[in-house]
């Protein structure tokens, strides 16, 4: 069964960590088999994919308490017969470093990560990462953009994009909580959707968590749809 080392995740945490994914459904025999090896081989931590429907894995990790750490929910937006947006208070954040209201957003954007739900983590963990996520997104290495709005001379909200396949990707999506609710975030998603039609992208994915009924209920506002759904547990070995 083949498994992925995760380097940035191993060097970010000072652990061993890899991942194991099936498109389907996992053979039990050789699961275990490959669980063993790798704690052999002195890992840590597997996060480990499961399709909803592989009923016989799903019941494993319930028989065996893996952590079921995040229901991970794609949304996919088509853009084909969308037009410009043209949001004026959203533009680039052309800085190479995030500054102290990038950092904060960043951090909230995480409140529904893994890496905090996930108490074998250190509780400062997922705040250390977000903070470097939007440090590596600003700088080029994690997006391609980062797009900020801005109200009365604050940045209030930002969103990071990157182009694989022909696919805009969403990384990090933050409103700041004293201006949730007065639309940013759909401003944002308006000027992610420019970036994409100017560079002549025609989808959007963005990945959420399935318990983030509000980010859920944001991205069906905004006409994503459904388009994947996996279970990932955390496997400490």
């Amino acid at each position: 069964m083949e498994h992925r080392h995760l380097q940035w995740d191993s060097d970010f945490f000072k652990f061993k960590i890899a991942e194991i994914k099936s498109a389907n459904y996992f053979e039990s025999e050789s699961l275990a088999q490959t669980i063993d090896k790798l704690k052999t081989d002195g890992y840590q931590l597997i996060y480990l994919y499961v399709n909803p429907a592989d009923v016989l894995t799903n019941e494993l990790a319930l028989a065996k308490k893996w952590l079921l750490a995040d229901e991970k929910i794609t949304y996919t937006l088509d853009l084909n017969g969308i037009s410009d947006k043209n949001e004026s208070d959203v533009s680039v954040y052309s800085h190479n470093y995030p500054n102290d209201e990038l950092m904060s957003l960043a951090v909230q954007s995480g409140e529904w990560s893994r890496f905090k739900t996930d108490h074998n983590f250190k509780p400062d963990d997922y705040q250390t990462l977000y903070k470097e996520w939007i440090k590596k997104s600003v700088q080029g290495e994690m997006s391609d953009v980062v797009l900020a709005h801005e109200s009365g001379g604050r940045i209030d909200g930002m969103i990071t994009l990157s182009i694989n396949d022909n696919v805009g990707i969403i990384g990090l999506i933050g409103v700041d909580e004293s201006t949730r609710g007065q639309g940013v975030g759909t401003k944002l998603i308006n000027s992610a959707i420019d970036y994409c039609l100017m560079k002549g992208v025609k989808r959007i994915d963005v990945t959420t968590q399935k318990q983030n009924a509000n980010a859920c209920k944001f991205y069906e506002k905004n006409n994503f749809k459904i388009n994947n759904i996996v279970n990932l547990y955390h496997l400490w070995l």
